[in-house]
């Protein structure tokens, strides 16, 4: 994956998880994007992790 393809996707999640939170969540906009942000970061590591263990 190069540079493009990261900033690309990078951008696209920004925007989705903005949408996200201005239809939904209706946070201030860096407070909503930094939870969902957060929260999806925990779930990835989580699954991860128990991918690791089985």
């Amino acid at each position: 994956m190069n540079i493009n393809e990261s900033l690309t996707i990078t951008i696209v999640l920004a925007a989705v998880f903005s949408y996200f939170n201005h239809r939904f969540i209706k946070w201030p906009p860096t407070i909503g994007i930094m939870v969902i942000t957060l929260v999806l970061s925990i779930l990835l590591a989580t699954q991860k992790f128990q991918n690791h263990l089985n």
